[in-house]
């Protein structure tokens, strides 16, 4: 037995023995986290054209409004000189005039413009009266709900539905007593009517463009690109001939902006709302108060927000045109059917185990129950039993809820149908796994029940199975397959032979029960330094795909030009290689594929420039940092994370916007000391250290921890005192996540809690919300 590889299945723990025995566990346990209940935030929705669905596209959104009144929302599409009406949820809404430029919820017939310059037309609405306004390149023209012409009564345009004389028009907006404020950019002007079209008065602002009014009259102005916005306060309300206006201080640009393409108020609140861009970061909508404070950043997965910002009062939803023509719907979810996440069986043994869910109700009262059987427990004839009974009540919150069943009176080497059933008012969801009790006796067998098998060849040829503190040995969920490692190969012909150094093998069992091992070192073709180590960092959980630093620069795909790390397909023969970094992902001012990100890997020692620190289970997300910049604008060591979804890399350690919002240099977790978990199993969450570094490349200090967002692209530091006193050295520690990154221990010598101690070090609970921009919701010293 000395030479072979053994693997001991037991019910809850993963053990390598000096032996050489491996412990496979069926699966991986949650970890617990408290619900904290926090406000809702809109968060986005979907996209949509001009017929409602993501399918059409505007020309160009070069504007929207809403009407505060009804709900309904107005586009304005200059580029085709038309606008169209939509309900709160993206319906086209029906002009109900008969006016020969009506057709539906389009009315045509609009100044157009075949490349719209930024900030040259708006649209806006009186939310009591419901009239609509906008902007022609000298005139302001006004549309009744139904969108008739609207007749001013006063003014220039008495008898008319339109108010000419402007050098060039840009902007528009409607106070709440029903006033119209219109920018003329050559002048410096924004002048103001009543809503009958009679002047009331004018302000003069550098350049004034898009304009924008909250319920208090305050004005608020867009002069340019790349300029602050402007608030101008009346000295009285209502508004009139003789008010005056006090300018405030500039709210201020984020210092990461290249430039700022549109903005949208909160009625209410006065909140501005800026579609921000820049190279690095892409587009985002960043919330601020009227002092510049920010509040929160927003994203579109997938799309780049573009031009038109309109905000409902309260600032529950907001819509952003897209440069892809679309309307982007911003807004609290939706009540829906319930969503069942991480679902399975848990500590297997040979006659029980613990089934497990997380379900989130989705704002509906939602019930659920467990099914289990020896057929597939969807099938009405299938006899699984059901348990709770009846289903068990889990409220209609808007967050996973754990759900656990203990079951026994199973029978031993059986394989079991689950099925994990979810239901509400607005329909189900369900889960449908398969889970085998332990065997019991058997060959190898022991006195407390356990099985032995035998994984790796009787036949081994000149390798020798080997097991040191460097060694790579991971078993799949299912416990069917193991990944180990062997010096030299146990097989005649290796893809990679690198004899007399370690070669990783990968094993696995048969339908017939018998198990098979298979060498996977890469193919090379340069001599390297003696290593008692492999390339690969990381196999995914069932050991389908590795993750891997190649030993050499021998090109294992045809996308690969430059070195760079690879995911393995192990289920394709010949196997596969997916290159994380490619000309298509690498941005930076040094070029790919010239040799400049040469001489990394494993067994490079000193020279390693590009290195694998993390991932997720699945591999579908990858952290890697780099001595030489992968991204442009971005400097060396930072913090990169490569997703399997579209390749795409971008740099994680990034500081949070009140920081400066730079990338710096960065470790995963704590580095050296504690990763575990550090990225959640989604990869939606990482924790990581900003540090200092020497000229020799060591860490000298370390400045910050802090969360980041990899959906909402925001960071939050989480070293923040609450009520302590802040004193002591700045030297957060990450320990430990949860699997889902929402409690994060880490320890600390600041004094970040009241009954912090006055020396030493502490260990912190620090629990993160939905929304990981509010930092830890709660931080208690434990």
């Amino acid at each position: 037995m000395k030479a072979g590889l053994l693997t001991e299945w037991r019910t809850a723990t993963v053990t390598v023995a000096i032996a050489v025995v491996v412990a496979i566990i069926g699966c991986l346990a949650f970890g617990s986290s408290k619900a904290v209940a926090a406000p809702e935030v809109p968060r986005y929705l979907y996209g949509v054209g001009p017929d409602g669905t993501e399918e059409s596209s505007f020309a160009s959104v070069n504007s929207i409004a809403i009407d505060q009144g009804t709900g309904e929302i107005y586009v304005l599409d200059r580029q085709v000189g038309a606008l169209y009406k939509f309900d709160a949820k993206g319906h086209p809404v029906a002009f109900t005039g008969s006016a020969p430029y009506i057709s539906a919820s389009r009315i045509s017939g609009l100044a157009a413009e075949v490349t719209p310059t930024l900030n040259e037309s708006q649209v806006s609405v009186d939310s009591t009266s419901h009239v609509i306004y906008v902007t022609e390149p000298t005139s302001i023209r006004a549309f009744e709900a139904n969108g008739e012409e609207a007749e001013f009564s006063a003014g220039p345009g008495a008898g008319t539905s339109e108010i000419s004389g402007f050098v060039q028009l840009a902007g528009i907006t409607v106070d709440s007593a029903g006033n119209i404020y219109a920018s003329d950019r050559p002048s410096g002007t924004t002048l103001s009517f009543k809503s009958s079209g009679e002047p009331l008065s004018d302000v003069t602002v550098s350049t004034p463009a898009t304009l924008a009014m909250d319920d208090d009259a305050n004005l608020y102005v867009h002069p340019s690109e790349i300029e602050p916005l402007i608030k101008l306060s009346p000295n009285e309300t209502p508004v009139n001939g003789s008010t005056t206006y006090t300018k405030s201080e500039p709210i201020p640009l984020d210092n990461t902006v290249e430039y700022r393409s549109g903005f949208g108020v909160d009625p209410l609140g006065g909140d501005v709302y800026s579609s921000l861009q820049n190279g690095a970061k892409g587009t985002w909508i960043a919330q601020r108060h009227s002092d510049g404070t920010l509040v929160r950043e927003y994203t579109a997965p997938g799309e780049s927000l573009s031009q038109g910002v309109a905000v409902v009062a309260g600032g529950e939803t907001f819509y952003v045109g897209t440069a892809a023509g679309k309307v982007a719907i911003f807004g609290p979810q939706p009540p829906g059917p319930p969503e069942i996440g991480v679902a399975g069986a848990y500590g297997v043994s040979a006659d029980g185990t613990r089934l497990e869910a997380r379900i989130n109700p989705r704002k509906v009262a939602t019930t659920y129950r467990f099914e289990y059987g020896l057929e597939d427990c969807a099938l009405p004839e299938s006899g699984c039993a059901a348990i709770p009974v009846p289903d068990a009540p889990l409220g209609k919150g808007n967050e996973p809820i754990s759900v656990t069943q203990a079951i026994t009176g199973l029978a031993p080497g059986t394989t079991y149908h689950l099925r994990v059933f979810a239901e509400n008012a607005e329909g189900t969801d369900e889960v449908n796994r398969t889970f085998t009790t332990q065997t019991v006796g058997g060959g190898f067998g022991l006195a407390d029940s356990r099985v032995w098998e035998m994984v790796s060849p009787p036949k081994k040829g000149d390798g020798a199975i080997l097991v040191n503190n460097q060694t790579l040995i991971q078993a799949s969920a299912t416990g069917d397959s193991l990944a180990y490692l062997s010096r030299g190969a146990m097989e005649e012909d290796p893809e990679g032979n690198r004899s007399p150094e370690v070669s990783p093998q990968l094993a696995g069992r048969s339908t017939d029960g018998n198990w098979s091992s298979k060498d996977i070192t890469s193919t090379h073709t340069e001599a390297n330094v003696l290593q008692g180590q492999d390339e690969f960092f990381r196999f995914s959980e069932d050991l389908s795909k590795g993750l891997l630093e190649p030993r050499d620069e021998t090109p294992l795909s045809s996308e690969a030009t430059e070195y760079t790390p690879y995911i393995r397909d192990n289920t394709t023969t010949p196997p596969t290689y997916t290159p994380l970094l490619t000309e298509d992902n690498v941005t930076s001012e040094v070029p790919w594929g010239q040799g400049g990100y040469g001489g990394g890997g494993a067994g490079a020692g000193g020279a390693e420039r590009i290195l694998l620190v993390g991932a997720t289970p699945s591999l579908g997300e990858v952290a890697l940092t780099s001595k030489t910049p992968l991204l442009e604008g971005v400097s060396g060591r930072a913090l990169n994370l490569w997703s399997e979804a579209g390749g795409i890399l971008k740099a994680i350690s990034q500081l949070p916007v009140g920081e400066g919002g730079k990338v710096v240099g960065g470790g995963l977790g704590s580095e050296f000391g504690s990763i575990r978990h550090a990225i959640s199993v989604d990869g939606s969450r990482i924790l990581w250290q900003s540090e200092a570094y020497n000229d020799l490349g060591s860490v000298t200090s370390i400045n910050a921890l802090y969360a980041r967002d990899t959906a909402a692209n925001e960071t939050t530091r989480l070293d923040a005192k609450t009520d302590g006193s802040g004193a002591g050295k700045v030297f957060p520690a990450f320990q430990d996540a949860t699997p889902d990154g929402r409690v994060v221990y880490f320890t600390d010598s600041q004094q970040l809690t009241a009954d912090a101690s006055p020396g030493g070090r502490d260990l912190y609970r620090c629990e993160l919300g939905p929304d990981t921009s509010e930092g830890c919701v709660t931080l208690e010293n434990i």
